[in-house]
């Protein structure tokens, strides 16, 4: 049995949407032209299997050092990959489970969508697994990204179809909120295909790990307030210096299950997940919705766990991420965020086909 194809072949790259006036009223940036090397440069067609905490991905796409060019497949499901209760080993049958995933994805790629260069990779889930060992003498090949390594391809893979919109001049930072851990960067594009990395840091909190708070937690916002306060002691030891980003990107499914609602409530439209791609979400509304959601909970007292619906629990999820991301946003005093659809997995792919990734100076 194969995996799921439930993505049209043949999709083109995401690209920005037009941004609202805000944005583009901004001081126009020169954009350095290709050069004649870049233009020549044949694609190549390469495979990426996540294995995240929450969820697995598969992307196939068409890919030169400057960016992607075509996207042939993308799918995704629940991961296999969990822990033992009450510890952080990966037993057997999830291992089990995992390698006949990554065979099949693995097969997929090179047998239905002509991949020869398959990666396959995963984060904090096995990295902070206590047989982390095994796991990687099971799947042999298995990619284990760092945290450093985590951050920056997840900042080339939000921006890298911003490259236009971030310019050559203004810095950026790019907010990736996942179940294992957040990671946020900082950086620029000195030139085309070539992505500048000011600083960075990972914070090992993501959505699932609040799921394992909210039974000692003395109320939803105590608990919704961990993944926020994390980050915002982390930004307190940045050391970006002068670096003051322009635009922000974000990455994670609760800015983008809050920018469908945001957008059907203001316009009555309803968006695909494909098409959020380069739209916008104002701080205030966050702020807003953050805000009423810890009003509407704060008398909702624990055991979390065992007295409070799941589905307001998830919403409790999806608030914490908002927190994450307005934390940044308040910090650079940005008045909007750009949600991405690209992720992480495109990251990798990108550096596979040869994107350049450097370490910037703040100034």
């Amino acid at each position: 049995m194969l995996l799921p194809e439930n993505a049209p072949p043949d999709e083109p790259a995401p690209r920005a949407r037009a941004l609202p006036n805000a944005t583009r009223n901004r001081p126009s940036v020169r954009i350095a032209p290709m050069t004649q090397d870049a233009k020549e440069t044949k694609s190549e067609r390469y495979g990426v299997i996540e294995l995240g905490t929450r969820g697995y991905r598969i992307l196939v796409a068409d890919a030169t050092p400057t960016g992607i060019e075509r996207v042939v497949f993308s799918t995704g499901g629940l991961t296999p990959l969990y822990y033992s209760p009450h510890t952080r080993t990966i037993p057997p049958a999830s291992l089990a489970d995992t390698l006949r995933l990554v065979s099949l994805a693995v097969r997929q790629c090179r047998s239905n969508h002509g991949s020869a260069k398959v990666t396959a990779f995963t984060t904090e889930v096995v990295r902070a697994a206590d047989n982390r060992a095994e796991v990687l003498q099971t799947i042999p090949g298995l990619l284990v990204l760092d945290p450093m390594q985590e951050a920056y391809l997840s900042c080339l893979g939000a921006s890298s179809s911003f490259e236009s919109t971030c310019g050559f001049e203004q810095g950026f930072v790019t907010i990736d909120q996942g179940g294992g851990s957040t990671e946020v960067a900082f950086g620029r594009y000195p030139r085309v295909g070539a992505l500048g990395v000011v600083d960075h840091f990972s914070v090992p909190v993501g959505t699932k790990a609040l799921e394992a708070s909210w039974s000692t937690a003395k109320s939803i916002p105590d608990a919704t307030e961990t993944l926020a306060d994390a980050v915002a002691e982390a930004l307190d030891r940045r050391k970006t210096g002068a670096f003051r980003p322009a635009i922000a990107i974000a990455v994670g499914s609760s800015i983008t299950q809050f920018a469908q609602e945001y957008i059907r409530n203001t316009t009555g439209r309803r968006v695909s997940l494909p098409d959020l791609h380069g739209t916008t979400v104002p701080r205030s509304a966050l702020r807003e919705r953050v805000d009423s959601f810890t009003a509407e909970t704060a008398k909702i007292k624990g055991p979390i766990g065992d007295t409070v619906p799941p589905e307001l629990l998830d919403h409790a999820a999806q608030i914490a991420g908002l927190s994450t991301y307005l934390q940044v946003l308040d910090a650079f005093e940005l008045d909007e965020i750009i949600v991405s659809r690209q992720a992480l997995r495109h990251g990798v792919l990108l550096k596979r086909a040869g994107h350049v990734v450097q370490r910037l100076a703040a100034s």
